[in-house]
């Protein structure tokens, strides 16, 4: 029994001497050394899978807080606005269609075009930027070649003309425009992307609306427009 007692204060004498050692050492430990044996004993109190090494500097905080938040510079933004239409009816006269998901909204029928088609609503743009860079596909046949002019007064079959609506109610027609031109019965398309002067500012509560003009003998179907827009600018 007295052996046992003197084995025993031997072992709690070299116990404590090792610790005052890892102390006075401030705690480096060797591989294969005594204290690097006494280490593997030591409690570690992060949760299994989340075992951080550093000290509490910086770097510590900012993996240890669940709400540490890093500044955002602000960048440019943006996306498109598309619609379609399924076919149109050939007008006596020069007509006009308002684009489905452009300013109409009932269907994307749009066999309703004519001279006077045209919409108080169109898509609302949330912030402050430009809008541009059209392009425009379809099957159909056009009768007319692009002659620089959009809208009513042009000849130009397949025509894109891009309109802003305004809060105060008025009204700009945009640059942003082109048109697909002569065809017979064939896949067309036509876009306004080089341009960079027909890039147009918008306000938010602008809205926009796209009309596609077509003339006499024109046929088209499978219409669809896209239109880019940007923030702030392009």
């Amino acid at each position: 029994m007295k052996r046992f007692a003197r084995t025993l204060l031997l072992f709690i004498i070299l116990l404590a001497a090792s610790v005052i050692t890892i102390t006075a050492c401030g705690g480096n430990k060797a591989p294969g050394t005594i204290t690097s044996g006494l280490s593997s004993f030591i409690f570690n109190s992060n949760p299994v899978g989340f075992h951080v090494t550093k000290g509490f500097g910086a770097a510590r905080s900012a993996l240890s807080s669940p709400f540490a938040v890093n500044a955002q510079s602000p960048t440019p933004g943006g996306g498109n606005f598309s619609g379609f239409c399924n076919s149109i009816n050939s007008p006596a006269g020069r007509g006009a269609t308002v684009i489905y998901g452009l300013g109409l909204w009932t269907s994307g029928d749009c066999t309703s075009g004519g001279i006077l088609a045209d919409s108080d609503v169109g898509v609302s743009i949330p912030q402050s930027g430009q809008i541009g860079n059209v392009s425009v596909d379809a099957v159909g046949t056009g009768t007319g070649a692009d002659d620089g002019i959009v809208g009513l007064s042009s000849t130009g079959s397949g025509q894109i003309e891009i309109d802003v609506l305004h809060a105060d109610g008025t009204r700009t027609a945009s640059a942003i425009s082109c048109t697909l031109g002569i065809s017979n019965n064939a896949k067309v398309h036509c876009d306004d992307k080089t341009q960079s002067t027909h890039h147009t500012d918008v306000v938010a509560g602008d809205q926009v609306i796209a009309r596609f003009w077509f003339n006499p003998g024109d046929s088209y179907r499978a219409i669809r427009v896209n239109l880019e827009y940007a923030t702030p600018t392009f």
